[in-house]
């Protein structure tokens, strides 16, 4: 079984998911508050993890 350095798999996929958040509830709005309430409740710990662990299956699976 090979090493899985988690670390380094999370500092390269994060921003990739940051990115798709952002696509959808973005930094820059008009309308206040909103989307600042949204940005805080997903940027808690431990977010990230459950897109990063799909993106890795599906690369697993031989997607792109």
């Amino acid at each position: 079984m090979a090493d899985i350095d988690v670390k380094k798999m999370l500092a390269e996929r994060v921003p990739l998911v940051d990115a798709e958040i952002a696509k959808y509830i973005p930094r820059e709005h008009a309308i206040p508050n909103l989307y600042d309430a949204m940005w805080h409740g997903i940027g808690t710990g431990g977010k990230r993890l459950r897109p990063v662990l799909c993106m890795v299956a599906a690369e697993a699976l031989g997607a792109k």
